[in-house]
């Protein structure tokens, strides 16, 4: 039975991770960038949050 259960979460596990992949790789690239100092300035924080917001 622990075997069964076992097995079942490692599918689990592997099912989510590959489901999930893309996201993982996006984090790991901004932490990337990040760490190399890659910052947004805030003329274009301002400029991409009117664009999703339709503020003008």
């Amino acid at each position: 039975m622990a075997g069964l259960f076992a097995n079942c979460c490692k599918e689990a596990i592997a099912a989510y991770l590959e489901m999930y992949q893309w996201q993982i790789e996006e984090i790991q690239k901004g932490i990337a960038e990040a760490d190399a100092g890659d910052f947004a300035s805030d003329e274009e924080v301002k400029a991409a949050f009117a664009r999703l917001t339709n503020v003008h």
